[in-house]
């Protein structure tokens, strides 16, 4: 009997699927955005341990990595992470290290500078959903006390690291998506709390930066709602699934009722 033929214990036979092939096959991408003529996105990368960089692809298809090894654009806010990066005005951008969690600046042409401060022995901080906006990050922050308490908030903060990042949203469990009004005046957001899920009932709101006065625009405790997006100053776009589907809906955010874009038995989205 040759070796090929002879009987073996379980989990024991010979495969010509090899784990490098299967690590291959499993190239991810994720949070494409568009810039002019540009496009950027993550990449996975399995045969570097799993990292992530980021990639430039310019009108005529020529693309560039960003991020050389050992640098990991991975945010681990939730634990299961969330976009990890945002484009700068003048052509860099700022992404979250894996490695120790801290914001970092990439500008052309240069290294990565770190924008936060390296984390304390007592304190673990983690940030995620990036925006960058008249020369700061807007993003979700999440503290680690060192009783084990976790608390998260949404928080600005300077693109130079010169002064302590303000908080301008608490309260909630969760924090997820923040986005700016075009005019820079209201912040929309999504929020849930202990002990719903992602995916069973959570709000997006709206507050007033000025003032910090604060509208539930859309969700609720048996409605997902998601990505939220401004279409201009006073309407958002956002995903719902109140139909029983993740669909489209257009809202204003003075009260308005919310309409759906284009109703579908189908999903448009899935949950966080």
């Amino acid at each position: 009997m040759s070796p090929e033929q002879a009987v073996r214990p379980y989990a024991t036979w010979p495969s010509p699927i090899t784990t490098t092939g299967v690590a291959r096959s499993g190239l991810r991408l994720g949070f494409p955005t568009v810039s002019g003529a540009q496009t950027w996105w993550t990449e996975d990368r399995p045969l570097e341990g799993g990292r992530t960089t980021i990639v430039r692809q310019e009108a005529d298809g020529t693309r560039t990595q960003l991020l050389a090894a050992p640098w990991n654009a991975r945010t681990r806010v939730h634990e299961y992470g969330g976009r990890p990066y945002a484009l700068v005005p003048d052509g860099g951008l700022v992404f979250a290290n894996f490695a120790d969690q801290r914001l970092y600046l990439l500008s052309p042409g240069a290294e990565p500078e770190p924008v936060t401060p390296e984390p304390e022995q007592e304190c673990g901080l983690r940030y995620a959903d990036m925006t960058v906006h008249d020369g700061r990050i807007l993003c979700v922050r999440e503290r680690h006390d060192s009783g084990g308490r976790v608390s998260r908030s949404i928080v600005s903060i300077p693109l130079d690291g010169g002064t302590e990042p303000r908080e301008l949203v608490g309260g909630s469990d969760f924090y997820a998506f923040p986005v700016l009004s075009p005019d820079g005046e209201h912040l929309a957001y999504v929020c849930w709390d202990h002990p719903r899920m992602p995916w069973n009932g959570t709000e997006i709101r709206v507050t007033r930066l000025s003032d910090g006065l604060t509208r539930t625009v859309a969700g609720g405790l048996e409605e997902s709602v998601l990505a939220p997006r401004w279409r201009d100053d006073r309407s958002l776009y956002f995903v719902s699934d109140r139909s029983g589907w993740w669909n489209l809906y257009l809202s204003g955010v003075g009260g308005a009722p919310a309409r759906a874009l284009h109703p579908l038995e189908e999903e448009c989205a899935g949950p966080l």
